[in-house]
């Protein structure tokens, strides 16, 4: 392969990126890497609406677990109420005790709490941190 020379008053022309093995290394447009980029954002916030949420750990409560400032991904859908087609399509299951949850309260914005035991009367959970 020989390549042209170069006329006067013109840039002489690069050499093209060459892998190893004689391959020659893509590089992508502008347009491509935008459109990269917004896929990654849209599958991004896709996944942070429906189905993982970050968390920090805001207080000392699970210190024996977890300590003040781990960082949690909280699976959105794993409680989450099942329709009659989507128990079988989605890993829904019921809540155990030893689970780690994160639920919302009137006076903090968020708490985290492992599931101690369940009350007799099923009226809702009793946890302990």
């Amino acid at each position: 392969m020989s390549t042209p020379a170069p006329v006067a008053g013109e840039p002489a022309p690069q050499p093209a990126a060459i892998r190893p093995g004689g391959h020659r290394l893509h590089l992508p447009t502008v347009a491509e890497a935008l459109a990269s980029l917004l896929r990654t954002v849209v599958v991004a916030l896709f996944l942070l609406t429906f189905v993982l949420q970050p968390y920090l750990i805001p207080s000392e409560s699970m210190e024996h677990t977890l300590l003040v400032g781990d960082f949690l991904l909280v699976n959105k859908q794993v409680y989450a109420k099942p329709g009659p087609l989507s128990r079988w399509l989605l890993p829904y299951r019921d809540v155990a005790r030893g689970d780690i949850i994160v639920f919302h309260h009137p006076l903090h914005p968020y708490l985290v709490k492992r599931v101690v035991e369940f009350p007799v009367t099923g009226c809702g959970l009793r946890m302990a941190g």
